[in-house]
């Protein structure tokens, strides 16, 4: 009779470690350098290719004619913008992944709830679902 409770127990710190982990962000870490790196034009280059094919984007092109703005004017904005201002758009634009993350989310939730299962199976309870 002692192992029902214990396994309660254990279920429960499962559960909610399992629960922290899957919500805490991914972190990337390293040096960075004490002056600033001057950006070469082939970086730059590659990040007005990154905003670009953002803007390519039907989403992206309806929601700009929607708020009056012509190629053209997007196009010699991204021109006036320094390198600083066009590299922060850039790696703006690649965190802006489009349902990029809900499969890790849908993925976490699965893993959770069939241990859930799993752990409900083996502690002998039944749940019933009635509507």
């Amino acid at each position: 009779m002692m192992a029902i409770p214990f396994m309660r127990q254990i279920s429960w710190c499962l559960i909610i470690v399992i629960s922290v982990f899957s919500v805490v962000p991914r972190v990337d870490a390293a040096f960075s350098p004490s002056e600033a790196i001057a950006l070469q034009e082939a970086s730059r280059m590659a990040d007005l290719e990154t905003v670009q094919k953002a803007l390519e984007s039907k989403i992206v092109k309806s929601r700009l004619k929607a708020l009056g703005f012509t190629e053209d004017e997007v196009n010699s904005r991204l021109d006036a913008l320094s390198d600083e201002q066009l590299h922060e758009l850039a790696l703006k634009v690649d965190d802006l992944m489009v349902g990029g993350d809900a499969v890790g989310v849908v993925l976490g939730i699965l893993i959770i709830v069939i241990l859930v299962l799993v752990i409900l199976h083996y502690t002998g309870h039944k749940v019933f679902v009635t509507h």
